[in-house]
């Protein structure tokens, strides 16, 4: 899908769930500088990362409601309306926590559903750029 290339092209994003072949990506995006593939692999698969799988589920969702905030707000990018995009607390558990046991061993994740007849590869663009400026933001906020 063409979301998904566009989110492997960023270094500091990465698909979190390359398996779906639906019309829905989720993808997570990291603050400035960290590697996305290495850093979701050892949130996902290591539990001694797991403060770090929590703050970053906090900074998937801090994004995802700065997103939401700028689209209520009628706020532009590059002179085009930020789009609205959801995100999803918990879509799927850490594989150290296949069981389940631990509450908050799960993953967020921000979510785009390409599915309107006016989307097309411009629309999805401006996504990924708005979805950085607002971790932009988040950081900046953060900081």
């Amino acid at each position: 899908m063409y979301m998904d290339s566009l989110v492997e092209k960023q270094t500091e994003m990465v698909v979190a769930d390359p398996d779906n072949t639906g019309f829905i990506t989720l993808f997570r995006v990291y603050p400035k500088g960290v590697d996305a593939k290495e850093q979701f692999a050892r949130e996902l698969n290591d539990k001694n990362y797991r403060a770090e799988l929590l703050e970053s589920n906090r900074f998937q969702q801090a994004v995802g409601e700065k997103m939401f905030q700028w689209y209520m707000d009628g706020h532009k990018i590059n002179g085009k309306y930020v789009p609205h995009i959801a995100y999803s607390t918990g879509f799927r558990t850490a594989s150290w926590n296949a069981d389940g046991s631990d509450a908050e061993g799960t993953v967020y994740a921000l979510k785009t559903y390409p599915m309107n007849v006016y989307n097309n590869p411009v629309v999805m663009d401006h996504v990924i750029n708005c979805v950085l400026a607002a971790r932009d933001a988040v950081e900046a906020e953060q900081a």
